[in-house]
């Protein structure tokens, strides 16, 4: 089978013809020692990149999208065969069962929705993170790409990107439609990348076991929409956990930090992009959710909301109809640190045999999951 990168850019067509025309005229520039053309390249690439906010806010606001939501985003690895690419918003919303899980508030399980596009909601310019500040010792060391893999009821496999930082030496938090999709269920693998200029991680650190709010793998709220994510061997001491913070402050300024899968021009989704903006309060149209005017793209979810250097949310999704960008609070409304941390450490056996913050309720096995095995915990 053939995996196929759906394009998250209506750039690239604009950047080949622009290299085109650079090669073009580089002979009449030409000179004994260098040649221009790789120079109008990088003018036209920087050009390109300063626009692209511009571009992307006003298609936003003045042109109806022509992508339907109820599809799968465009970060998402499409895998085709003979037979043409599967729609994954075809198959069955996958739940926990409820008859097993009917108090449960973490779902968990061991490794081998409603996701909206993401959003350009002003001019403001997102920008490559300085490089050191992802080297040793760096203010977003801990800042990985996450890769997650599903599989469908129809054998298909499709991956994900999206955004998760670490909190400890082992754990790290992302949104929860980067481990369960509404249509595809579980995540069957799970792995962390570094920002690919950085010397402190290889890529593709492998996860062993995730944790999610029940009430996102069973109602898909978007309050609840959190996960956690365990590794088995510890990061180096060069990496530097982020702190959380609350959100006792707001209105106020506030950054998102993450792997947007449209930047940098020359390396998509594989370096840290900064974009800061307007932090206003919870919402009452989405009960429980944290509205912010940052410039986000698909791949940003799971990204750190920081105010004043510590997380206060977790980044989650885009309102077309309301025009704004939501993140969901840390330990609020039941996305408790504490309790998924409990659940983890159980579940990788790094803290005796039972869990002390919850209770567990027992295991089940999805319909559409033959071979992953789910716990719950209340």
């Amino acid at each position: 089978m053939l995996k196929v990168q759906p394009s998250m850019s209506s750039f690239k067509p604009i950047q080949t013809v622009l290299n085109l025309l650079a090669l073009l005229l580089a002979p009449l520039y030409h000179t004994q020692n260098t040649s221009f053309a790789p120079q109008v390249i990088q003018v036209f690439s920087k050009l390109i990149a300063l626009l692209r906010p511009l571009i992307y806010y006003a298609r936003g606001r003045f042109f109806t999208p022509q992508h339907n939501n109820t599809k799968l985003p465009p970060y998402y690895t499409v895998v085709k065969d003979e037979n043409g690419v599967t729609d994954p918003s075809e198959f069955s919303l996958v739940k926990i069962p409820k008859n097993v899980f009917d108090t449960a508030n973490i779902v968990s399980w061991t490794l081998a929705s409603d996701i909206k596009y993401e959003g350009i909601l002003t001019p403001r310019s997102r920008d490559i993170v300085q490089l050191q500040c992802i080297q040793p010792g760096g203010r977003f060391t801990a800042i990985f790409k996450v890769v997650s893999t599903f599989q469908g009821p129809d054998g298909i496999i499709w991956e994900a990107q999206g955004t998760a930082f670490f909190i400890n030496e082992f754990l790290a938090l992302t949104a929860g439609h980067n481990i369960w999709h509404r249509n595809l269920g579980a995540a069957i693998e799970v792995t962390l990348h570094a920002d690919e200029r950085s010397t402190i991680n290889a890529p593709g650190i492998a996860c062993v076991a995730v944790a999610v709010h029940a009430r996102w793998a069973g109602f898909y709220q978007h309050e609840n929409d959190f996960a956690m994510i365990a590794i088995g061997e510890p990061l180096n001491s060069d990496v530097c956990p982020v702190k959380l913070g609350i959100d006792t402050k707001l209105p106020c300024m506030g950054e998102i930090i993450g792997f947007p899968c449209d930047l940098p021009a020359e390396a998509e989704g594989s370096q840290l992009i900064i974009c800061q903006d307007k932090v206003t309060a919870h919402t009452a149209n989405v009960s429980g959710v944290i509205k912010h005017e940052i410039n986000t793209v698909g791949g940003n979810s799971g990204s750190p909301l920081l105010i004043g250097g510590k997380a206060i949310a977790v980044h989650t999704m885009f309102s077309e109809r309301e025009r704004t960008n939501y993140a969901v609070p840390i330990n609020r409304n039941g996305n408790d640190v504490p309790q998924f941390v409990d659940v983890l450490e159980y579940m990788t056996k790094k803290a005796g045999a039972r869990p002390n913050r919850v209770s567990l309720l027992g295991q089940t096995i999805l319909d559409t999951h033959s071979n992953q095995i789910l716990y719950g915990f209340e």
